[in-house]
């Protein structure tokens, strides 16, 4: 944390059902990151906007159709991470880098 120099203590939340997770989520900016390839990319939003951010990062084998439908009727927007299929752990790394990169280029 401290070597990045924007250093803040992650906040981990205790396990719940992801219906309960989508109908109580609350950011600016919402997607439900997925493998399919309807999804589009990341946009870039104004870095003067400072939106507050959620990514849903799916399990290994990717959301269910079901899931997906839920989260898109809760007003999140489907993304994708580009053409590679990342394990779980390393896609919400990416997803973090990503919104870093697009949203701070010059």
């Amino acid at each position: 944390m401290k070597q990045s120099g924007r250093a803040y203590l992650p906040q981990l939340n205790p396990v719940i059902p992801l219906s309960e997770f989508l109908g109580s989520a609350r950011a600016d900016v919402k997607y439900i990151a997925h493998c399919r390839s309807s999804a589009g990319m990341l946009p870039v939003v104004p870095a003067s906007a400072k939106p507050s951010w959620l990514i849903l990062i799916g399990p290994e084998g990717d959301f269910t159709d079901e899931e997906v439908e839920l989260a898109v009727s809760l007003k999140f927007r489907e993304i994708n991470l580009g053409e590679a299929v990342y394990r779980t752990e390393t896609a919400g790394i990416i997803a973090c880098q990503m919104i870093n990169f697009i949203n701070t280029r010059k």
